[in-house]
């Protein structure tokens, strides 16, 4: 999914860094349309889910909006959560088996370099 590289994320806090370009493949409910970045993992039966949090807040000079999908779940997506250009999203992974999806992406055709400082169970 997504037109960039698709890395795993691993879990615990780190920064992702990359840089969208194109034309967008995924689409969420918030203002996505442009290219997007897709960090994904995998859950087992066991997992007992958590919170994901991730922002791009002073760590874009573009249009971001952030997305997470969950297997047998709305996709959730933010935009402009800390001002008119950056994105923060918190998120409940649930608990069990699943491939689990967070997308970087762009509003309209929005895209550049970023950073994001992302947390996951």
């Amino acid at each position: 999914m997504g037109n960039g590289a698709v890395r795993v994320l691993a879990p615990g806090a780190q920064v992702v860094s990359g840089t969208t370009a194109g034309t967008g493949r995924v689409t969420s409910t918030c203002c996505s349309g442009g290219p997007e970045d897709t960090f994904y993992w995998y859950t087992c039966g066991s997992f007992t889910g958590g919170l994901l949090f991730a922002t791009t807040c002073g760590r874009a000079t573009w249009d971001t909006e952030l997305s997470v999908m969950n297997p047998g779940a709305a996709t959730v997506c933010n935009d402009d959560a800390c001002g008119p250009r950056q994105s923060t999203i918190n998120s409940v992974i649930p608990r069990g088996a699943g491939i689990h999806a967070l997308f970087v992406d762009g509003c309209g055709s929005a895209a550049g370099a970023y950073t994001a400082s992302v947390r996951r169970p």
